[in-house]
C-alpha cells in the first residue's frame, strides 16, 4: 500500500512538472515557431543550461546573448532552463511591451517566487494591477524633484564621511589597494538608508549587517536560479540551496526596519535633510481615498529601496569609475569640469545641472554598462505587437518576454560605433538641448512606461553628486592585470571580481577666471589694486579636453588696467593666479613669481604680428603656447579653471561687479608680477592710451 501511494505521488509529481514544464511551455514554442520567428531548439526542462553554463565558465555570459543576436537577429527565441523565452531588441516591439500593452504583461511567476519572500508583494518591485498602480501614485511624491532636492546634502554629507575614512586608511598604508566595487556599494548603502531612515542609522554595525545581508540574499538568489531551484515552484519552497542562509538575512533586515519604522513613529528619528526623508513620505503618503500605508507595506517599500536601490547605483558608479581610471583624457575633462563649477565646494542642486560633462558620462556608461540589463515582462492576455504596417507577432498567454538593453544599448542599427565609449553623444547643443536618439525605446537603462523605474532621478543625483566629489577629492589608480568581465547576479550586472584600485588625496589649486561681457566702460585702475598678477589661462587644446561651454568664438583677451569691458557680446578674460590655502608651502615652488611668469614667457614661440594694438597668433603657434603655460602651471600645483558669466549684462556696474568678484576672493593670496615686466617682455605697448595689454584671436582655434 505505501508502494503505491509513493509511485501514485511521484506520478502525480511528473505529471505536474511535464504539463507545467514541458506541454505549456512547448505550446509557446509552437505558437513562437509557427510565426517564423527563429531561436534555439526546444530542449525539455534544461533548455540552454549547458550553453549559459559554459559561456559563464569562461567569463562570457553576456557575449552569449550578443552571439544569440548575431546569429538569428532582434527577435528569437531561447530557453533558460524550461522556460522559454522570447528575446525583442526591436524598439518598435519593445515598446509596445513596456508601453501599448502594458496592462496584457505582469512580473514572470520566477520573479515573484524569489522577491515575495524577500520583500512581500505589495511593493513596487512585484506587486500587480490595482495594488501597483496605488503604491506607483502614492510613492511619485517622494521622488518629485524638490524632495530630491533636499536629499543632496544627505548624500554629499555620506560622501565626504566616506571619503574622510578612505583617506585614512590610505594614510597607514599608501600601497593598499581596495576593492572599489565594495566599497561604492557600502557607500550607496549608507546614502540609502540615511535618505530613507535619517537619524540614528549611522551605527556601523547595522550597516555592515545590512551590507552583508543584501550581498548574501543576491548571491543566494544568483546560485538558487543556475541550479534550476527558483523556476520549479516545489524545489523553490524546500530548505535546501542556501534557502536557510536567506532566511536568516531576511530576519535581520526586517528586525532592522520594524526597528527604524517604530522609532520614527515615536518622534525617535528624523530627516538627515533640510527636508522630509523618504520614510517620512512612506508615512504620509495618502491614496484618493484618504488611505496611507500600513507598517507592513511601509516596511516593503523600504525594503525594496535598500535592496534595489543601493546595489544598482553602486554598480554604476563602479562602472563609471572603471571608464574613468581607463580613460585618462575623459576623467580629465570630467575634473576640469568638476574643478571649474563646484570651485572646490560641495555640490548643490543647481552647480549639479551645470556638469553636463559627467551627466554624459554617467549615461554614455548606462549605455554600455546598465546595472540591470534584462528587463522581463510575462504575458497574462493574449494580443500582437508590432508595427501595424508591418510584422505583428502574437504573443499567448503565458509567454515569458525579455528585453536585454545590454544588447539593444550595443546594436549598430541604433547607435553609431556602438562599442565605443563615446561620451560626446550625449552632450548638449548650443541651444542647451539634449540629443535625440534614433528611437525613444533604443535606450532603456531604467525600462520604460508605467512600470519604469522610480527611483531613476534619485538614482541620477546620486550618482552625479558622488562620482563629482570622488574625482574632487580622489586620484584613483585602476591595479593591473585584472580581468575586467561583466557578471550578472540576481539583479545587477558587475565586475565578476571587483574592481581593484589605489587612491590617494588630490588638491586643486583653483584659478578663478572671469568671462566679462558689457558695454564700452572703463574700469577704473584703482578697482584692480588687490590684483597682483594677471596672466592668461591655457585652455586645454585637445577637443576631448574641453567641455562645451568654454569654447569661446571670439576674443580671449589679457588686459592691464586702466582697460575696458567692451561691446555687448565682445567676451574676454581675465585670470588671476591665487592659491586656495592660507599654508605658506603651497607657493613655495615660486620662490620669485615675477621671475617664474617671465620664464614662461621666454618659452613663448609665437611672434607678434599686426595689428599692432594686439597681438594675433597663428592657430599652431597658439596652442603650443597655451600648452606651454598650462604645463608650466600643472608642474608648479597650480591647476587652472574658470568660472563663466559671459551672458551677464554689465551695463553701468560693470566697474562695481568686477570690484565685487576682487572682492569675494581677496582672502586668497596672489603672486606679484607687475604689469611693467609683462608688457616690456613682449616689447609692445598698445596705440590707445587707455587700453594697454595683448589680446588672442580664438575664433579659428575653437
Amino acid at each position: 500500500m505505501l508502494f503505491i501511494i509513493i509511485v501514485g505521488i511521484i506520478c502525480i509529481f511528473l505529471c505536474y512538472i511535464y504539463y507545467n514544464f514541458v506541454y505549456k511551455e512547448k505550446q509557446i514554442y509552437n505558437s513562437f515557431k509557427s510565426q517564423g520567428i527563429p531561436g534555439e531548439p526546444f530542449i525539455p526542462i534544461i533548455g540552454q543550461l549547458r550553453d549559459i553554463r559554459q559561456y559563464t565558465r569562461a567569463d562570457k555570459f553576456m557575449q552569449y546573448h550578443i552571439d544569440l543576436q548575431q546569429k538569428y537577429g532582434n527577435i528569437y527565441t531561447m530557453m533558460f532552463g524550461p522556460v522559454m523565452r522570447l528575446y525583442i531588441h526591436e524598439p518598435d516591439y519593445i515598446g509596445d511591451v513596456l508601453r501599448k500593452y502594458t496592462k496584457f504583461y505582469n512580473k514572470p511567476e520566477l520573479f515573484r517566487t524569489v522577491f515575495i519572500p524577500l520583500i512581500g508583494k505589495t511593493n513596487l518591485l512585484v506587486s500587480e494591477n490595482d495594488i501597483h498602480d496605488r503604491a506607483r501614485k502614492m510613492l511619485n511624491e517622494a521622488f518629485h524633484f524638490i524632495n530630491l532636492q533636499s536629499m543632496i546634502s544627505i548624500i554629499s554629507q555620506q560622501t565626504t564621511n566616506t571619503i574622510d575614512e578612505w583617506l585614512l586608511e590610505i594614510s597607514k598604508n599608501s600601497e593598499k589597494e581596495f576593492d572599489i566595487q565594495y566599497k561604492l556599494n557600502t557607500l550607496t548603502l549608507s546614502v540609502i538608508t540615511s535618505s530613507a531612515f535619517g537619524q540614528n542609522f549611522y551605527a556601523k554595525n547595522t550597516q555592515e549587517i545590512i551590507c552583508n545581508s543584501v550581498t548574501d540574499i543576491l548571491d543566494a538568489i544568483q546560485y538558487r536560479s543556475l541550479n534550476m531551484i527558483n523556476q520549479i515552484p516545489i524545489l523553490s519552497k524546500l530548505p535546501i540551496a542556501k534557502k536557510p542562509l536567506i532566511a536568516q538575512r531576511v530576519k535581520q533586515l526586517t528586525t532592522i526596519t520594524d526597528q527604524v519604522i517604530n522609532d520614527r513613529r515615536l518622534g525617535k528619528s528624523h530627516s538627515l535633510g533640510s527636508g522630509k526623508d523618504l520614510l517620512d513620505l512612506l508615512l504620509l503618503a495618502k491614496d484618493d481615498d484618504g488611505n496611507g500605508f500600513d507598517d507592513q507595506q511601509i516596511k516593503e517599500h523600504a525594503l525594496t529601496f535598500i535592496l534595489a536601490g543601493h546595489e544598482t547605483t553602486g554598480t554604476l558608479l563602479t562602472w563609471c569609475m572603471y571608464v574613468l581610471m581607463t580613460n585618462a583624457s575623459i576623467f580629465h575633462v570630467c575634473r576640469e569640469e568638476i574643478d571649474r563649477i563646484l570651485q572646490g565646494k560641495a555640490p548643490s542642486y543647481d552647480k549639479l545641472d551645470e556638469l553636463h560633462l559627467v551627466d554624459a558620462v554617467i549615461h554614455e556608461t548606462l549605455r554600455l554598462y546598465t546595472p540591470a540589463p534584462f528587463i522581463t515582462r510575462q504575458c497574462i492576455k493574449e494580443h500582437y505587437i508590432g508595427p501595424e504596417n508591418g510584422k505583428q507577432i502574437y504573443i499567448p498567454v503565458g509567454a515569458t518576454i525579455i528585453l536585454n538593453s545590454y544588447v539593444l544599448h550595443r546594436s549598430p542599427l541604433y547607435w553609431k560605433n556602438p562599442l565605443e565609449f563615446d561620451y560626446k553623444r550625449w552632450m548638449r547643443n548650443v541651444d542647451g538641448l539634449k540629443p535625440k536618439l534614433s528611437h525613444r525605446f533604443c535606450y532603456l537603462p531604467f525600462s520604460a512606461g508605467n512600470r519604469n523605474c522610480i527611483g531613476s532621478n534619485f538614482a541620477l543625483l546620486e550618482a552625479k553628486v558622488i562620482l563629482s566629489m570622488l574625482i574632487q577629492r580622489l586620484q584613483f589608480e585602476i591595479v593591473p592585470g585584472q580581468n575586467i568581465v561583466p557578471a550578472v547576479t540576481s539583479i545587477t550586472m558587475r565586475p565578476k571580481c571587483g574592481l581593484l584600485a589605489k587612491y590617494e588625496n588630490y588638491e586643486a589649486i583653483i584659478i578663478p577666471c572671469y568671462v566679462l561681457s558689457g558695454q564700452r566702460l572703463e574700469i577704473p585702475s584703482d578697482v584692480l589694486d588687490l590684483y597682483k598678477q594677471i596672466i592668461l589661462k591655457s585652455w586645454p587644446q585637445d577637443p576631448d579636453q574641453r567641455s562645451t561651454c568654454l569654447q569661446f568664438n571670439q576674443l580671449i583677451a589679457l588686459s592691464q588696467p586702466p582697460f575696458y569691458l567692451y561691446e555687448l557680446n565682445f567676451n574676454f578674460v581675465v585670470l588671476t593666479i591665487l592659491a586656495n590655502s592660507d599654508d605658506e608651502t603651497s607657493t613655495s615652488s615660486l620662490k620669485n613669481p615675477t621671475e617664474f611668469l617671465k620664464m614662461i614667457l621666454k618659452n613663448l614661440k609665437a611672434v607678434p604680428v599686426i595689428p599692432p594694438s594686439s597681438f594675433c597668433y597663428s592657430t599652431l603657434e597658439l596652442a603650443n603656447d597655451f600648452k606651454t603655460i598650462f604645463n608650466e602651471l600643472k608642474k608648479n600645483r597650480y591647476l587652472a579653471t574658470a568660472h563663466d558669466i559671459s551672458n551677464i549684462y554689465f551695463g553701468d556696474n560693470g566697474a562695481q561687479y568686477v570690484a565685487h568678484l576682487l572682492n569675494d576672493i581677496k582672502t586668497l593670496k596672489e603672486l606679484v608680477v607687475a604689469r611693467s615686466e609683462i608688457t616690456a617682455e613682449y616689447k609692445a605697448s598698445s596705440e590707445k592710451e587707455h587700453c594697454i595689454g595683448f589680446s588672442f584671436d580664438l575664433s579659428k582655434a575653437f
